[in-house]
C-alpha cells in the first residue's frame, strides 16, 4: 500500500496483445467494451488501502495513459480511469485527477467513468468531469442466509434511495452504472458480497441465493431512470466451472441475467 511503483507482472498482467485480441473478439460479436485497468498489490492487500503521493500519481498517470492509448487504438467505447482507489479520490487529490482526465481526453475520445468502491462513491471529488458514475456495488443486503427475495428487494430499495438522494443533493446528472457487482454461489453471499473467502470449502452452495440477489437488484434498479446497467463479476469466456465462486456460467443466475437481457433487447 505504501509503494509508489506500478509495474507490469508477466505472470499476472494481461499483455496489450491479449487485450487487443479480446477487444476485437468482443466487437466481432456485436458487443461494446469497457476497458477497466486494475492496480493490484503484490502482498494481496486491498487496493482501497493504497496511500497516494506526488510520485504515486506520476506513476499512475503514466500507467493509465498507456491504457487510454490502447482504448483509442482499439475503438473501445468506455474507459474506466481507476478502480477502488479510495484514498486517492478525495478532494485532497482532486487536481491530480483533473490533470489525468484532461490528459486522457487528449488521447481517447470515448466515454469515461471511474469505478468507486461501494463505500467510496460519496467522496469521489471529480464525478462532474466524467460521463458515467461508476460503482463497484458490493453493498451488504441482509444479515441472513438465503433470505426471501422480498427482503433482498427491500435492501436494494434502501440502497437505491440513498444513491438517488445523493445524486439529487449533489446535482449530478450523469447516469450510474455498476462497474462491478457479484455474489458467490454460497449461502450468505448477500451479507458481505465483497469478501474474498479464504476457503470456499467451508461454505454451502446456494445457486438460489446468488440468482435471487441478481434478480432483486434488477427488479429494483430497472425502475430508476438514472441507472444504466451492470457489469457482472465475473464471467469467464473459457470453460471454467467454479461451483461456489462468483461465476454464473451454467448456473441459475445465468438464466436470470439472460431473462433480463432478453427483456431489455425487446423493449
Amino acid at each position: 500500500a505504501e509503494s509508489k511503483r506500478i509495474y507490469f507482472d508477466e505472470k499476472k498482467s494481461a499483455s496489450d496483445e491479449a487485450l487487443g485480441h479480446a477487444i476485437n473478439i468482443i466487437h466481432s460479436l456485436g458487443m461494446k467494451v469497457m476497458l477497466k485497468p486494475h492496480v493490484d498489490l503484490a502482498d494481496e492487500d486491498a487496493r482501497t488501502n493504497i496511500i497516494p503521493g506526488e510520485e504515486w500519481f506520476r506513476n499512475y498517470k503514466e500507467f493509465v495513459l498507456h491504457y487510454a492509448q490502447l482504448a483509442a487504438a482499439y475503438n473501445v467505447e468506455l474507459l474506466c480511469i481507476g478502480t477502488e482507489l479510495s484514498n486517492t479520490t478525495v478532494s485532497t487529490w482532486k487536481e491530480k485527477w483533473l490533470d489525468i482526465i484532461r490528459s486522457i481526453r487528449q488521447i481517447y475520445k470515448g466515454a469515461l467513468t471511474y469505478a468507486a468502491n461501494w463505500d467510496e462513491y460519496e467522496t469521489v471529488s471529480f464525478w462532474n468531469e466524467l460521463d458515467f458514475i461508476g460503482m463497484d456495488a458490493y453493498f451488504p443486503l441482509t444479515k441472513e442466509n438465503n433470505p426471501p427475495k422480498g427482503e433482498l428487494a427491500k435492501a436494494w430499495t434502501k440502497h437505491a434511495d440513498v444513491i438517488e438522494k445523493w445524486l439529487k443533493d449533489n446535482s449530478l446528472s450523469q447516469p450510474v452504472i455498476f462497474t462491478e457487482v457479484g455474489y458467490d454461489t454460497i449461502e450468505g453471499s448477500n451479507r458481505q458480497p465483497w469478501r474474498v473467502l479464504p476457503t470456499l470449502a467451508e461454505y454451502k452452495e446456494s445457486q438460489v441465493e446468488q440468482a435471487n440477489c441478481l434478480d432483486s437488484l434488477l427488479v429494483v434498479l430497472s425502475d430508476r431512470s438514472w441507472f444504466k446497467g451492470i457489469y457482472w463479476w465475473n464471467y469467464f469466456p473459457r470453460e471454467v466451472w467454479r461451483p461456489l465462486d462468483f461465476t454464473i456460467k451454467g448456473k441459475k443466475a445465468e438464466q436470470v441475467l439472460k431473462k433480463w437481457y432478453e427483456k431489455e433487447r425487446s423493449s
